[in-house]
Order: structure tokens, then C-alpha cells, then sequence
């Protein structure tokens, strides 16, 4: 196995499984954790903004009730400013004793356009009123997706030292890394795994678990990543890794011997997780690495461990990736408990059902209409919609080699997807984009042209999206004046 086949397999774990299975203003941090007495409370925003003016956001209020009595909440949301005539949803939530809550109110925003703060109050009697915000910009789009990539996958196998083609992983280069991935328009950052157990390379953080063994790395990689991100107002996401069973959603979900195994191993991650890094405001939420063909046969699973991570923080989103044809229906994603999908839109490997046929050709022909059929199904179904545009390509007759996609062709997919999803998100950044300055990644001139013209793209269309947004911002004004 050649280091960059390892690049790209490190976060799709064998992706073949599937067939066999048939700007600053742009990067705020997010409202702190607020606490009155026994109350503790996290607020988020999904999509974390940007966004377009096309699609509807989720405010996500989060509360845990420490105290050893039930008690109840008034909670209101509010635009701009926390006063009467800004308010967009209220209720009142009773806790349980111990327990947590999710308070979930959906936004259209339609005609938002600029720069806002969705504001936050709880009460509740005997103690002072919390409150908290979190800053978004809206643009003006033609499509419900911006023409730019909000997020960007992260696979961590590619800092370790077998992988590695360039300098040795170094959190000062990790922290380049993120800048650069900032620089693009990545609000967030999508770690697609904290172990690569399978790959026999360990954790990438300094784990006391001991079914995944010694550390990848001799530093704190995704602690790095969190206080980076942090500090540039961007966002994480945490994917759990797979342990030693890779194939669990795809042949194992019905032994009930092995479902628990795996639910046993990703709990003691997760709240090893939620221990060392809950400090971390960029810490947005989870992804479950395993990428599932039937969503019904894998909520066996998937809806478990999404239960206990909502048990730590009902706020952070749970995100689960379907392989290239997945089975779904609108009343399977209703019933899911993970709030997010990202759908991998196989274009690399030129995938058509339950087939590599190597010329990406063949799957971008069937791409408008595979992504139409997601949108139909995700309707009503209360999940966010988002995209996982893959910026590689392989030669065959093998699963592997993989190398930078010309910009070209990443545009055609972009551009297709942005009409159907509600955000874009770009797999993977470290395999296949290189940033002036850094000396982490593909020793290879299509990474840093396709870094080069990822960001180009960003910051015109970025400019252009202002302007136009501006425009209608300043029609609208005059004519409420008139």
C-alpha cells in the first residue's frame, strides 16, 4: 500500500466496502457555555455560516440540569438584539433531574441578508437569566448551497510518520495547516477520525483506551487542531474512527454481540473526548466514521452512539457520511438521531452503483440527479443536508494511487451539488491540497495548484456574493423608504 493510498483510504476505510454492500467576519467564535447554579447551557448554530438566503438554519440550544430536582426553562431566541420585538421562538422545556435537553428551533433565512447575531435567554426560577449569541453572515445565492466550501475534511493518518511525504508532522505545522485551511473558506473543519486502529497507527491524541494502543504521533494532534481552530473563530468536528472492526455497518450489524462491542468502545472515545477537549468552544460536534449503505440496518448502531454523545451536549451535531448508493427513504432519515448527513458523491473513483469504472466522468453524468433524489428524501425529514465533494481522482484497475483532481473538474461537482445542499464540505484536505509555506502534505504540483485555485475561487466568489448581497440590501432599503 503506497503512502497516498493510505491518504485517501485513512478516512473512507476501504472505500470499496460500498460496492460490496450494494474572511474574519466570516470565522466568529461561537457563544460560550453559560452556567447558573445547577444549569449549564450550549448554544449552536447549524450550519455554522456562512449561509445563503435559500435554505432554513437550526438554532440548537443544549441544556443540562446538574441539580437533583426537575425543573423548568423558559427559553427564547431572538434576532439581533434580546428584546420582545426581536423574537423569533419561545418555549418552555421541563429537565429531569441529571438529565439534558435539546431546545431546536429551525430559521428560515430568506432575505437575511448581512451580518446577524441569533441571540439566546433561558430562565428559570431562582436563578439569573443566561444568555449567549452566535454571529452569522447571510448571502445572496441562486442556489441553496454557497459556491465556495464552508468545510473541509481532515485525516489525521496522513501527519503519521509512514504516511507523511513531506516534513514531519509538528503542531506548528499542524497549526499552518488550519490557517491555510481558513484561508480557503473553511469555517469548519471535519476530522474524519481520532484513531486508525485499523491501519495500525494508534490514536492521534494521547488516549487511555487502551483497545487503541500507542499513540500515532508524538503530540497532541487534535487537541492542536481544536486551539487553532479556536483561536482563527473556526469550528470542529470530531470523527470517532472505527476501532479494529471496519466492517461493522456493512456485515455485522445484526449480531447483537458485536453492536454492543462496538457501542462499548465508542462511548469510553467519546467520553474521553468530551473530557479532554469539552473546553474547546471550536468544539462543534461528532462524525461517526463508519459509513453506512442501509441507513434502517445501521441505526443499530449509529443511533445508539448518537444518543450518548447528545447525553454529553444535546447541542453538538452528530454527522454520518452514507457511502455512494445509499438506501434511505424519507421515513428512515426521520427516524435517525444524528442530526447531519454529508453524502460522499464518489465522483473519484468514478463510481456508478456497485462500480469503479475510473473515469469520474461516469459519475458526474449521474450527479445531478443522485444529489435531487438526497434532497427529496431529506424533506421534512429534520436533518441537514450537506454535500462530500471529493477533490481526488484514481487511475485503477485498483482501489488506490490516488492524486489531486484538476480544479476544473472539483467546480463541476461544486456547482452541481450547491443547487441541491444546503452546505459544501471538500474531501480531503491534506492528501490533496498543498498551501504556500507548509511542508505537511503531497510533495506534488497538483496539490498546490489545486490549493491555489480552491482559494482563488474563494476569495472571488466571496467578493462577488458581497456585492451582490450589498445590492439588494440597499434595494430593499429604499424602497421600505418610499
Amino acid at each position: 500500500m503506497t503512502a497516498d493510498t493510505v491518504g485517501i483510504r485513512m478516512m473512507r476505510f476501504v472505500r470499496a466496502l460500498a460496492a460490496l454492500a450494494g474572511f474574519l467576519c466570516l470565522f466568529s467564535a461561537p457563544g460560550r457555555c453559560a452556567e447558573s447554579g445547577a444549569t449549564a447551557v450550549g448554544f449552536l448554530v447549524c450550519s455554522p455560516g456562512p449561509v445563503s438566503d435559500r435554505v432554513r438554519i437550526e438554532l440548537r440550544l443544549g441544556i443540562r440540569n446538574g441539580s437533583d430536582a426537575g425543573r423548568t426553562y423558559k427559553v427564547g431566541f431572538y434576532l439581533d438584539r434580546a428584546v420582545d420585538a426581536a423574537l423569533v421562538h419561545s418555549e418552555s422545556v421541563t429537565v429531569p433531574a441529571g438529565a439534558g435537553r435539546l431546545v431546536s428551533h429551525w430559521l428560515s433565512t430568506k432575505a437575511l441578508w448581512g451580518r446577524h447575531r441569533l441571540l439566546y435567554r433561558v430562565r428559570t426560577p431562582g436563578s439569573a437569566a443566561m444568555l449567549g449569541e452566535w454571529p452569522i453572515e447571510v448571502f445572496a445565492s441562486d442556489t441553496p448551497a454557497l459556491p465556495w466550501a464552508q468545510c473541509v475534511w481532515l485525516d489525521p493518518g496522513n501527519m503519521a510518520p509512514a504516511v507523511s511525504r513531506a516534513q514531519k508532522a509538528t503542531p506548528s505545522e499542524v497549526r499552518r495547516m488550519v490557517d491555510a485551511m481558513r484561508d480557503i473558506g473553511a469555517t469548519f473543519i471535519l476530522i474524519s477520525y481520532v484513531e486508525g486502529v485499523t491501519f495500525n497507527m494508534g490514536p492521534f491524541y494521547p488516549s487511555k483506551v487502551p483497545e487503541l494502543g500507542k499513540p500515532a504521533l508524538d503530540f497532541d494532534a487534535i487537541g492542536v487542531v481544536l486551539d487553532q481552530a479556536e483561536r482563527n473563530g473556526q469550528h470542529v468536528i470530531l470523527g470517532l474512527g472505527r476501532g479494529a472492526d471496519l466492517t461493522l455497518v456493512y456485515d455485522g450489524v445484526k449480531d447483537p454481540a458485536r453492536v454492543a462491542k462496538a457501542l462499548d468502545l465508542g462511548r469510553r472515545v467519546t467520553r474521553e473526548l468530551w473530557g479532554r477537549y469539552s473546553r474547546y468552544r471550536s468544539l462543534y460536534g461528532w462524525y461517526l466514521s463508519h459509513e453506512p449503505t442501509d441507513l434502517a440496518a445501521a441505526a443499530a448502531f449509529l443511533n445508539p452512539m448518537a444518543d450518548f454523545m447528545h447525553s454529553l451536549a444535546p447541542e453538538k451535531v452528530v454527522v454520518v457520511a452514507p457511502s455512494g448508493t445509499p438506501i434511505l427513504s424519507p421515513a428512515v432519515l426521520a427516524a435517525a438521531r444524528y442530526d447531519v448527513l454529508t453524502y460522499q458523491d464518489a465522483v473519484g473513483p468514478g463510481y456508478v452503483p456497485y462500480k469503479y469504472t475510473w473515469n469520474p466522468e461516469n459519475r458526474l453524468a449521474q450527479l445531478d440527479d443522485v444529489c435531487r433524489a438526497y434532497c427529496e428524501a431529506h424533506k421534512g425529514s429534520g436533518k441537514h443536508l450537506w454535500s462530500d465533494t471529493e477533490t481526488w481522482e484514481m487511475a485503477g484497475p485498483a482501489y488506490g494511487n490516488p492524486y489531486p483532481a484538476a480544479f476544473a473538474r472539483v467546480l463541476r461537482q461544486m456547482e452541481i451539488a450547491r443547487k441541491h445542499f444546503d452546505t459544501l464540505t471538500l474531501y480531503e484536505f491534506m492528501a490533496t491540497m498543498t498551501a504556500p509555506g507548509t511542508r505537511m502534505g503531497p510533495c506534488d504540483p497538483r496539490s498546490m495548484e489545486l490549493y491555489r485555485s480552491v482559494k482563488a475561487h474563494f476569495t472571488s466568489q466571496l467578493a462577488e456574493a458581497r456585492a451582490r448581497t450589498g445590492r439588494l440590501r440597499s434595494k430593499t432599503a429604499k424602497e421600505t423608504h418610499r
